[in-house]
């Protein structure tokens, strides 16, 4: 899974498995600060601050620009929020 991925994504298998790794903390994390109470806001504030998260991890590992497009099923709302 992890090949095919990278093939995808023209990046190398294992930094599909460190993104993956990543994501699924960073999740973990937002959903328990969720559950505890500590942050509030609407479920979409927290999916959108999800993709644009893994939007920029995958940027900074190299994925070009138009398969970052295509994932986001045209949706460039995540460019703001990128330092590069």
């Amino acid at each position: 899974m992890y090949q095919e991925m990278a093939e995808l994504l023209g990046i190398t298998p294992r930094q599909v498995m460190d993104f993956a790794m990543t994501m699924m903390v960073y999740t973990q994390g937002i959903g328990t600060l969720i559950a505890s109470g500590i942050v509030k806001d609407t479920k979409e504030n927290m999916y959108r601050m999800l993709h644009n998260t893994g939007m920029t991890y995958l940027k900074g590992l190299g994925v070009k620009d138009s398969t970052l497009w295509d994932l986001s099923g045209g949706d460039r709302s995540d460019e703001s929020s990128s330092n590069g």
